[in-house]
């Protein structure tokens, strides 16, 4: 089958995928508009391996909780590229790119995800409610992540509805720390995605509105530079630009803040403009789900800072090893707004009323043992 990847209505390339026995499929690269070049994803290799690749990245992500219910009902595997192109036609949130079939006429306008409804049933699928039935497409297809998530339009917002871990005594938190960890990013007057709490389908959720629209796309780190070396990560964005490295310090002090333990290359990134294809800001900080001792037991919270010395950040390295690399001026500014935080309870979700005091009194040492 030939495909064309699109931005907007624009073609940027055609290719082909086949299927090879016991090879499974392989991409092909026919033509590439070279007028346009520089609207191909960013991060893409131009080559068949390259392409496959992004493609591939693209689709659900195979250990994202209820993917295989995801795609079962509509007869797919997680392999099937084609098929789950066919069904969805690559459309995301994150951007406005769409692959579609050499039959395919229809227009970006009437199928993005910005602007159209989409399969509402399909979010309850992604959210473990209901089996599927017809077709349409979702940006479930194409959000990543490993925990139950579902994207709802609610009166003409577009929001994330994200659940927690499941199956133990110490598991569940995650949307917790998602909304208290926002306040304490709002209280530093850090740029972060707010985030609320809310019941869906009877679980607890943190919800947070969509950041990008049909003309700002997200592109994680990982797209921008592959090493796992958070000295070179930095190095890169100090060489983009002081604005996108301050920004950066902010988010590494604020993770050895909250001793978010889950910061990786795909949940941190740059703003890009899709008409130029050029970044123009850091992102929101989002994605703070594994901070705030999220797996800590109630005898753990006896002793925090004795139970905060076995954790350690994503890239392996120390949180206050962190904190002395990238440390400045402005983010003691920053630190020093916390010396009195309290977190500002919900109305009907929050945690037990000790742990929270024990959050908001670590919170504050743990500022000040940062200055």
């Amino acid at each position: 089958m030939i495909y064309t990847l699109k931005i907007y209505d624009t073609e940027l390339m055609t290719f082909e995928l086949t299927q090879k026995p016991l090879e499974g499929f392989c991409c092909h690269i026919i033509s590439v508009n070279e007028a346009k070049k520089h609207l191909l994803p960013l991060g893409m290799a131009v080559d068949d391996v390259g392409v496959l690749n992004w493609l591939k990245a693209r689709i659900l992500p195979a250990n994202r909780a209820n993917s295989d219910r995801i795609l079962s009902g509509y007869g797919l595997t997680h392999n099937n590229i084609p098929g789950i192109i066919q069904l969805c036609k690559g459309l995301s949130l994150n951007d406005s790119y769409w692959i579609t079939d050499s039959d395919f006429k229809g227009k970006f306008a009437d199928y993005n995800l910005f602007e159209n409804s989409f399969y509402k049933a399909l979010s309850l699928i992604a959210y473990g409610s209901v089996k599927p039935s017809g077709f349409s497409s979702s940006p479930e297809f194409t959000t990543n992540g490993m925990l139950r998530k579902g994207w709802r339009r609610i009166d003409d917002k577009i929001k994330l509805y994200k659940g927690g871990t499941s199956g133990a005594t110490n598991t569940g938190n995650e949307p917790y720390s998602e909304f208290y960890a926002a306040q304490i990013a709002e209280a530093m007057g850090i740029d972060h995605v707010p985030y609320t709490l809310s019941k869906w389908k009877g679980s607890l959720c943190c919800v947070c509105e969509l950041f990008t629209d049909i003309d700002h796309s997200f592109v994680p780190m990982w797209r921008f530079y592959k090493t796992k070396s958070i000295k070179d990560v930095a190095a890169y964005l100090r060489n983009l630009g002081e604005d996108y490295f301050n920004a950066f310090c902010d988010m590494m002090i604020f993770d050895a803040l909250i001793y978010n333990t889950d910061r990786h290359l795909n949940n941190f990134g740059l703003m890009v403009n899709n008409k130029t294809n050029q970044p123009y800001a850091f992102a929101p900080i989002f994605d703070n789900g594994l901070s705030l001792f999220n797996f800590a037991m109630a005898d753990d919270f006896a002793d925090l800072e004795t139970y905060a010395k076995s954790r350690l950040s994503a890239f392996d390295v120390p949180f206050d090893e962190i904190a002395k690399e990238f440390i400045t001026s402005r983010q003691k500014g920053q630190l020093r707004r916390l010396q009195a935080f309290k977190f500002t309870r919900h109305s009907r979700y929050n945690l037990p009323a000790a742990r929270l005091k024990a959050l908001e009194q670590f919170i504050q040492k743990r500022a000040k043992v940062l200055l």
